[in-house]
């Protein structure tokens, strides 16, 4: 029992209740790093609590709120220097709910984010009319 105790001491506690997916000290995928493992659990979460489903490709309104919220609180905490986490621009900036990814780096005087949306949004908009054209 001394050896057992001595040995999950020098192991640390576990961090098995933190992450969507451990071994039971550290995430898994995620090379031992605990940012990345906070990151993928608030990723899977989120993608769970909205009923998203694994593409991205259909998000309710309530999953575009929930999405839109925890962009705002992301925003509101994180240096002006960091973007938002991939996974929560790609699913706003892909989704119908664009616009509050948009009205969100406007409140939160993003600009060269905001004019970034929207340059990706004109050039999707471009083939679309290519297409009716011919």
């Amino acid at each position: 029992d001394d050896i057992r105790a001595l040995v999950d001491a020098a192991r640390g506690p576990s961090q098995a209740h933190m992450f969507m997916h451990s071994d039971g000290h550290e995430a898994l995928g995620t090379c031992g790093s605990p940012q990345r493992g906070l990151w993928q659990m608030l990723e899977e979460g989120l993608m769970a609590t909205s009923g998203m489903d694994p593409e991205g490709c259909k998000l309710s309104a309530t999953g575009a709120r929930l999405y839109s919220r925890v962009a705002d609180e992301i925003l509101s905490v994180q240096q002006s220097s960091i973007g938002l986490p991939g996974f929560i621009r790609r699913i706003l900036s892909r989704s119908l709910f664009w616009v509050s990814l948009l009205r969100l780096f406007l409140k939160h005087e993003r600009i060269d984010d905001a004019v970034e949306l929207l340059g990706e949004k004109l050039k999707s908009c471009k083939p679309q009319e290519d297409a009716r054209a011919q």
